[in-house]
């Protein structure tokens, strides 16, 4: 009966520090995560306003763009954040779901860029180069809300497998590329 009873006693003391450590993780991961659900929900709130009043408008630039294209989108200065990744074969490839290799702090790579949308290509004058990228392979430009030192709003940007974060404040990029896709499309 002893021996039993020793058994139980540990099972449930067991039992209960589990209990006690889930809980307590838990707690302090949704202490964690309410300043991602505030401010998340807050800036899709002001995106969905700023949709419904939104519309294309062309912009002059410094630059002189072929006769065929028109800028509608013009920001510098931005601050943005992406990994120099080096693949070496297709087992090395970095997937765009794999969020610890793009988002740790220590493997980003900030830097300050102007930003130009056309209705052809989208542009990113880097400090020592440029990325001119059709508009079709772009794979996705979305509101998006991430964690470098602090919480920041501003866009996430996917081309060709590799992602950039643009902690920008306005909506303008998404909502003018969201347009001219639509007005593509429609041809």
């Amino acid at each position: 009966m002893q021996n039993r009873d020793l058994l139980l006693t540990i099972f449930i003391s067991i039992w209960l520090l589990a209990l006690l450590t889930t809980g307590l993780l838990a707690y302090f991961y949704s202490k964690r995560i309410k300043g991602f659900k505030v401010i998340n929900d807050k800036y899709l709130k002001e995106f969905e306003e700023a949709q419904k009043i939104f519309t294309l408008k062309e912009i002059d630039i410094d630059y002189e763009l072929p006769k065929d294209q028109k800028c509608f989108y013009n920001k510098k200065l931005v601050s943005i954040f992406f990994k120099k990744n080096k693949i070496k074969d297709n087992q090395d490839k970095i997937k765009i779901n794999d969020y610890k290799n793009y988002f740790l702090t220590n493997k980003l790579k900030k830097d300050l860029v102007n930003i130009y949308l056309t209705n052809k290509n989208l542009v990113i004058e880097f400090s020592e180069n440029f990325l001119k990228v059709d508009i079709k392979e772009i794979e996705s430009i979305v509101c998006y809300t991430f964690f470098i030192d602090s919480w920041k709003t501003g866009i996430e940007l996917i081309i060709k497998n590799k992602r950039y974060l643009i902690d920008c404040h306005d909506f303008d990029l998404v909502l003018s590329y969201q347009t001219l896709i639509k007005e593509r499309n429609n041809e």
